[in-house]
C-alpha cells in the first residue's frame, strides 16, 4: 500500500500542512477517498479544453508538485489549483474554491464549459472560458459572480464571497454547516387570541404552526402555544424542531397581552394579541414564511413574506385573498415585490373578516426610518376614505417603496498608471459600471474606507476617454508635487447602490510614477575590424545622437544630422537612452520600431528589435527603408505607443546598393628605367569602373541614399617580388633582394603576417586609413552622371552612382647588391590583388559594407642588359574581368597601406 500524507505544497513551495485533515475533519468526504500518493496524479490527457493554457507551477528540475495556474483567453483569472485526486484527474482542489469535480459539458462541442460540483456548497456550477468568474449556480438558480479579495487579487475564501445577480448584493456560499450562521434576520409575528372574540379566557388558548420554506422546500415546521390568561404572556416554539436549528434563543416579546397592541394598523384594541419576535440565523437569502392557527385549521397556511437583506419579497398564495395592495398599487400574492434593502418585516393576523392575509410590510428608508404600510383594521378608523396608514406619511403623501439597489461597481484591475506632473492614460476594468458615465474618485491605497486624495495630489484632473458597463478609459493630470506612494481607485455608477457598498467601495490600487526624461537617444554601430586576426581593436565611430520627439517619419529633406543612415547588413545598431532621470526610470522606458508607411521598396516590413523596454535596444540593418525608433513611457498601459508617450524619436534609413554593371582592365604599361620599372596615372596597369543602384526610404526610394558614398579598395594578397644580384668573377656570391609589403624589421628582414593590406596612398608610412575614403585607392573616385554610358535611374526611384580606379605600380631596388657589390641582373616574382568595392555611411564612416570583389595580378619578369635599366623579358598580367558576388573575402581597410610602407630586405 503507498504511504499516504496530508500536506502540499502550494505555490510559493509552502506546505499546506493538514489540508486532507481539515476536510476529513469536516466531514465532507470520506478520508479515504483523498487519500494521494507521494507522487500526484497529473492532469488527464488529453487536457479538457477548459484548462488549456494551464501553467506548472513546480521549479523546472524538480518532480512535479501537482499545483498548477490559470488564466482564461480574456484574462479572467481562475487561479491556483492543485490536480491529485482520483485517478481520473476529475477532481480538483483549488486554493479559493475548494473541492471541485469537473465534468465536460456535452452541448458545448469547443469544450471550453464545464460543469463544477462544487462540495462545499454541495451544488452544481456552471461556466466558460469566456464566463468565469461568473459561474451559474444551479442549485440557486441565479448567476453569481466570485468576488475577487482585494488587495492581494486572489478570490475571496472562508468565507468564499459571490455576488448574486438577482439579489444584486453579496452572499456568502459556504458548506451546508455554515450556511446555518450569519444571517442575523428577524422575523415579526403578530399572535392573537380567538378570532374577533376581544376577551381575556380560557378559550383564548391559542396554538399554531410555522413555517419555513425555501422555494417549495420545507426547511423547518415548528408549532407553538400560549396558554390562557392571565397566565404569563409567554409563547413556547418548538424549537428543537427538525430542521429549526436556524432559531435563536431567547424568543423575544414585542408586546405583551394588554387591551391595545401597537400594530402596523394603529392601536389594536385585543387583549390576547401578543407580538413576537423571531430571530434568525439563516443564511441571506429568500425565503417563504406560512404560518397558521390553530393547529386544527392549519390544512392551509397564511403567507407572512419573503426573510432575507435585500432581493425580492415572495407573497404565496392566502386561503382568504388573491392580492395585495401596497401603496396603491395591488400585486398577485405568488408575486415578487420588488423592495429596498431590508431588513423586511412581514407581519401575519387574524382578525375578524381579515383572516389570514397579509397584513402589513415595512422597511427602511433613506433616512434610515423604519416606515410601515398595511390596509387599514376593522378596529381602526383611518383618514377619510383612505384606506391605508403609513406611520411615515399620510394618504395625501402616501409611502412610495425605495428603488431596487443596482449592483455596486465591481473594480477587477487597473492597467497603467499615474505620472506625476504629467498626464496619463489608464484604464479601469471590472463590472457594473453603468451604460451612463458617472465619476471616478481617487484616494490613499491601504486605507479603509476609501479616504481622499492627499493635499500634494491637488490640484488634479481627469476626463473621460470612453465609459461602459465593464471598462473606463480616462486622461488623469497630477501636479508634479504629488509623491510617488500608490493611490486607489474607485467608481460611483449613476445609480442607486447600497450605502454599506458607497461607505466601502470596490477599489484598485494604481502606481503613481514619477516623469521620466531622457537627454537624448545615442546610436551607435561597430567599426569594421582589421581584417588581420589578433589586431588592436578598430577606432570606433562617434555616436549618432538625436534630440528629435517628433513621431513625423523622415523625408528626403530630412538633414542628416537629423537621420542616422546605415547600410543593409552592416552590423547590429544599438541605441541607448542617455541620461535616464530619475535613474529608476529606466524599468518604464518602452520602445517601438516603425516601419515609414511610404516604404516602397519594404513596404511594412521592419528590423526586430533585441528588448522592448529598458534603457537600450538593438538591431540588425536587415530591411531596406525609413523608420522611427520610438523609446517610450506606456502611460495608458496599451501596450503600444500613443502620442504624447514619446521621451525622443530615433529617425533613420537602411540603405540597399546593388551592382548594375562593372568591368575590370589590365595593360602592361610598365616602363623600365635605372634599377626601377614603373607606370603612369596616363597609362595605369589596372583600371576599372561600376555603377551601383542605391535604394532607400520613403516612396521614391531615396531617403538616406545622399549619406552613402562607394569606392574602391585595393588590398594587397600576395608579394613574391625579387631581384637577383648573379656572383661575379670579383665576387663568386648570389645576391638576393625581396620586396617586404609591410617593411623591414629587426636583421634586415621582412615583417611577416601583414597581409592582406590596404594599397593607398593617401595615408603616410607608419599610419593607418583613418574611416571614410581614406582606405580609398589613390585614384579612386565619382563617375560623372553626365558621363557616356552612365546607366539611367530606374523609374521606381533610388540613387545611382559611378565609381571608377586605377592603380600604377611601381618597383624601385637597389643597383648594386650592398653586401656582395653585384649589380643587378633581373627580376621576377608575382603581386596579386583583389578589388573591393565597399561603401560608407557619414553617420558612421568607420563602417564599411563590402559589396563586391574583382582580383588581379603582374608578374614582373625583365632584366638588363647594361647593368642598370630594366628591361621587359615575359611581365603579364591576370585578371577578373568584372565585379563578382562577395563570397568569402574580408576586405582590409585598416593597417599601414603597401604603397607607403614596402621595402627590400637584402641576402646575404
Amino acid at each position: 500500500m503507498r504511504s499516504i500524507h496530508t500536506q502540499t505544497v502550494d505555490r510559493a513551495g509552502r506546505h499546506r500542512g493538514g489540508m486532507l485533515a481539515r476536510v476529513c475533519a469536516a466531514g465532507l468526504f470520506a478520508c479515504s477517498i483523498l487519500a494521494y500518493a507521494q507522487a500526484p496524479i497529473l492532469p488527464p490527457a488529453p487536457l479538457p479544453n477548459f484548462f488549456s493554457g494551464e501553467t506548472s507551477t513546480t521549479p523546472a528540475g524538480q518532480p512535479n508538485n501537482g499545483w498548477y495556474w490559470l488564466a482564461f483567453p480574456n484574462q479572467s483569472l481562475f487561479g491556483y489549483y492543485y490536480w491529485g485526486f482520483y485517478s481520473s484527474g476529475s477532481i480538483i482542489y483549488h486554493e479559493d474554491l475548494g473541492f471541485e469535480s469537473y465534468l465536460s459539458d456535452s452541448s458545448d462541442p469547443t469544450g471550453n464549459s464545464a460543469y463544477l460540483y462544487d462540495f462545499t456548497s454541495q451544488g452544481w456550477f456552471w461556466t466558460t472560458t469566456s464566463y468565469f468568474p461568473w459561474v451559474y449556480s444551479t442549485s440557486l438558480g441565479t448567476w453569481l459572480q466570485y468576488v475577487i479579495a482585494t488587495p492581494n487579487q486572489d478570490y475571496t475564501s472562508a468565507p468564499r464571497v459571490f455576488n448574486d445577480q438577482n439579489m444584486g448584493q453579496n452572499i456568502q456560499l459556504g458548506p451546508a454547516a455554515d450556511a446555518l450562521t450569519g444571517g442575523g434576520e428577524s422575523l415579526t409575528l403578530l399572535l392573537h387570541g380567538a378570532a374577533g372574540s376581544g376577551t381575556n379566557s380560557a378559550s383564548n388558548v391559542v396554538n399554531g404552526m410555522v413555517q419555513l420554506l425555501s422555494g417549495s422546500t420545507v426547511l423547518c415546521t415548528m408549532t407553538w402555544n400560549r396558554p390562557a390568561a392571565p397566565a404569563a404572556p409567554t409563547v413556547v416554539f418548538d424549537t428543537n424542531a427538525a430542521g429549526c436549528s436556524f432559531l435563536s434563543n431567547p424568543i423575544t416579546v414585542i408586546s405583551a397581552p394588554v387591551s391595545t397592541v401597537n400594530t402596523p394598523q394603529g392601536q389594536y384594541p385585543d387583549p390576547t394579541a401578543v407580538e413576537i419576535q423571531i430571530n434568525l440565523n439563516y443564511a441571506s437569502g429568500n425565503y417563504t414564511v406560512q404560518s397558521c392557527y390553530p393547529l386544527t385549521n392549519c390544512g392551509s397556511f397564511t403567507s407572512m413574506g419573503t426573510v432575507g437583506l435585500t432581493g425580492a419579497v415572495t407573497v404565496a398564495a392566502a386561503a382568504a385573498a388573491t392580492s395585495v395592495t401596497i401603496n396603491t398599487t395591488t400585486y398577485p400574492l405568488a408575486a415578487s415585490i420588488p423592495l429596498s434593502q431590508g431588513p423586511y418585516t412581514l407581519r401575519s393576523g387574524s382578525s375578524g373578516t381579515q383572516a389570514n392575509t397579509v397584513m402589513a410590510y415595512s422597511y427602511f428608508d433613506g433616512n434610515n426610518k423604519l416606515q410601515t404600510a398595511a390596509p387599514t383594521s376593522p378596529n381602526a378608523s383611518a383618514s377619510g376614505s383612505c384606506p391605508w396608514n403609513c406611520s411615515g406619511g399620510s394618504c395625501s403623501t402616501p409611502l412610495t417603496p425605495a428603488p431596487v439597489a443596482s449592483p455596486a461597481p465591481v473594480v477587477s484591475g487597473v492597467s497603467g498608471f499615474l505620472q506625476s506632473g504629467g498626464t496619463s492614460t489608464i484604464t479601469i476594468n471590472g463590472n457594473y459600471f453603468g451604460s451612463v458615465a458617472g465619476a471616478v474618485s481617487f484616494c490613499t491605497w491601504g486605507v479603509s474606507p476609501c479616504q481622499g486624495i492627499p493635499t500634494d495630489g491637488l490640484p488634479m484632473s481627469y476626463s473621460y476617454t470612453s465609459w461602459t458597463n465593464t471598462q473606463i478609459v480616462l486622461a488623469v493630470s497630477l501636479p508634479s508635487t504629488v509623491t510617488e506612494a500608490d493611490w486607489g481607485v474607485y467608481v460611483i455608477s449613476d445609480a442607486w447602490i447600497l450605502g454599506s457598498s458607497a461607505e466601502y467601495p470596490s477599489e484598485a490600487e494604481v502606481p503613481i510614477e514619477p516623469p521620466t526624461t531622457v537627454a537624448s537617444l545615442q546610436a551607435l554601430q561597430p567599426a569594421t575590424p582589421n581584417a588581420i586576426a589578433g589586431s588592436p581593436a578598430p577606432p570606433a565611430n562617434a555616436p549618432f545622437n538625436t534630440t528629435n520627439t517628433s513621431s513625423a517619419f523622415a523625408t528626403a529633406l530630412t538633414p542628416l544630422s537629423n537621420l542616422m543612415v546605415v547600410l543593409l547588413n552592416s552590423g547590429t545598431v544599438t541605441v541607448t537612452a542617455a541620461t535616464i532621470v530619475p535613474a529608476a526610470g529606466a524599468s518604464q522606458i518602452q520602445w517601438q520600431l516603425d516601419p515609414d508607411p511610404n516604404n516602397a521598396l519594404s513596404g511594412t516590413s521592419k528590423p526586430p528589435l533585441s528588448v522592448y523596454s529598458g534603457a537600450s535596444t538593438s538591431f540588425p540593418p536587415t530591411v531596406a527603408g525609413d523608420f522611427r525608433l520610438i523609446a517610450y513611457v506606456d502611460l495608458n498601459g496599451d501596450g503600444v505607443f500613443n502620442e504624447g508617450e514619446q521621451l525622443r524619436i530615433l529617425d533613420f534609413a537602411i540603405v540597399q546598393v546593388s551592382l548594375m554593371t562593372s568591368q575590370m582592365l589590365t595593360s602592361n604599361t610598365l616602363v623600365g628605367g635605372i634599377a626601377k620599372v614603373s607606370s603612369t596615372a596616363a597609362s595605369p596597369v589596372m583600371g576599372m569602373f561600376a555603377y551601383y543602384w542605391l535604394q532607400g526610404g520613403g516612396q521614391m526610394q531615396a531617403i538616406g541614399t545622399n549619406a552613402i558614398t562607394v569606392g574602391d579598395v585595393g588590398n594587397l594578397i600576395s608579394d613574391t617580388f625579387a631581384v637577383d644580384y648573379p656572383a661575379t668573377p670579383s665576387s663568386n656570391v648570389d645576391g638576393t633582394g625581396a620586396e617586404c609589403p609591410a617593411g623591414l624589421g629587426q636583421n634586415n628582414t621582412c615583417v611577416s603576417g601583414q597581409t592582406p593590406m590596404v594599397d593607398t596612398g593617401t595615408v603616410a608610412r607608419g599610419s593607418q586609413p583613418t574611416g571614410g575614403s581614406s582606405p580609398f585607392r589613390t585614384l579612386s573616385g565619382p563617375v560623372s552622371p553626365t558621363a557616356a554610358n552612365f546607366p539611367a535611374t530606374p523609374s521606381s526611384g533610388g540613387l545611382v552612382v559611378g565609381v571608377q580606379g586605377f592603380d600604377t605600380p611601381g618597383w624601385s631596388w637597389l643597383l648594386s647588391h650592398p653586401t656582395t657589390l653585384n649589380g643587378w641582373g633581373s627580376t621576377s616574382g608575382t603581386i596579386s590583388f583583389t578589388e573591393f568595392m565597399v561603401a560608407y555611411s557619414t553617420t558612421f564612416p568607420q563602417t564599411y559594407a563590402a559589396l563586391n570583389v574583382a582580383n588581379w595580378g603582374v608578374t614582373v619578369l625583365g632584366n638588363t642588359a647594361n647593368g642598370s635599366i630594366w628591361g621587359n623579358t615575359g611581365t603579364s598580367l591576370t585578371n577578373s574581368p568584372s565585379f563578382q558576388q562577395l563570397g568569402a573575402a574580408t576586405v582590409q581597410v585598416l593597417g599601414n597601406s603597401y604603397a607607403t610602407q614596402n621595402g627590400m630586405a637584402y641576402k646575404p
